[in-house]
């Protein structure tokens, strides 16, 4: 599957099962890049590198996803 559908289908499920997160992961934006080797955030956005998301399955992304989108609920930038 690719890396932005992954994203996308994560995204999509975490509003269904995990509102709390689903909701603040959609008024993010999500950019890929060779910059960080995982995901990261800076408060804005999620940054989030190909190879990284093409090695994890659909609820992995969506792990991940869920805890870059607790570091900007905590302000944890």
């Amino acid at each position: 599957m690719d890396a932005n559908l992954k994203i996308a289908r994560a995204k999509t499920q975490l509003v269904l099962k995990h509102p709390f997160f689903g909701s603040i992961a959609m008024g993010l934006n999500f950019v890929e890049t060779d910059k960080v080797p995982t995901m990261a955030t800076d408060g804005r956005s999620i940054l989030w590198n190909r190879a990284f998301v093409d090695s994890l399955d659909k609820d992995h992304v969506m792990g991940v996803i869920a805890h870059e989108v607790m570091h900007v609920a905590l302000k944890h930038m």
